[in-house]
């Protein structure tokens, strides 16, 4: 069993493009258009959940190491939409999704 291990922080925001992002918050608010790529976590059970904040403009979150190469490019389609994320021994995983959110 893996318990949810969240960030005592602020939600963080991120309204830049970032190739090597590393989670704070375990609440991220993603500006238009925003391209990240999530690190590694050092600790299993982290979560970060990240929400699109326009609805007019797709941001995208890349995980470096993830559970599934099914998922490995999370896109989300304004609208308010969001993934929440979960670090494992084996890498990123999706545990929630709401709103439009595809997979590439």
């Amino acid at each position: 069993m893996i318990l949810p291990i969240y960030f005592e922080a602020a939600p963080a925001t991120v309204s830049a493009d970032d190739s090597n992002y590393t989670a704070t918050s375990s609440l991220v608010f993603l500006g238009s258009g925003v391209d990240i790529t999530l690190k590694d976590s050092e600790k299993v059970g982290t979560t970060v959940t990240f929400f699109c904040t326009t609805s007019t403009v797709d941001a995208v979150v890349t995980l470096t190491t993830k559970v599934s190469t099914s998922y490995d490019v999370i896109n989300l389609a304004g609208n308010l939409s969001s993934v929440t994320v979960m670090w494992t021994p084996d890498g990123w995983n999706v545990i929630n999704i709401s709103g439009q959110v595809t997979f590439s």
